[in-house]
C-alpha cells in the first residue's frame, strides 16, 4: 500500500471483515504546495455506515444496490 501511494496513486485494499463488520484500507499520497509529495497517509476504514445506508438507497421503483472489489466479489 505504501509502495503505491508513495508513486503518487491512491491505493485500495481489499475487503475484509472485523468482528462482522465490513473493512477496507486504503493510502493516499500526502503533497505539499506545488505537488511535492511529502507521505502517505493510510487508514483502515470501518464501512457500517455506508453497510447500514445501502439499503435505503431507492433509485427509481425497482432495482439493487451492490458494493463489489475489481473482480467483482
Amino acid at each position: 500500500m505504501f509502495e503505491v501511494a508513495s508513486r503518487g496513486n491512491a491505493y485500495y485494499g481489499d475487503f475484509s471483515h472485523e468482528d462482522m463488520v465490513p473493512t477496507m484500507e486504503i493510502a493516499v499520497p500526502v503533497e505539499e504546495y506545488k505537488g511535492k509529495r511529502v507521505g502517505v497517509l493510510s487508514a483502515r476504514v470501518h464501512l457500517r455506515y455506508l453497510w447500514n445506508l445501502l439499503p435505503q438507497i431507492q433509485i427509481g421503483k425497482e432495482g439493487s444496490t451492490f458494493v463489489v472489489d475489481e473482480k467483482g466479489i
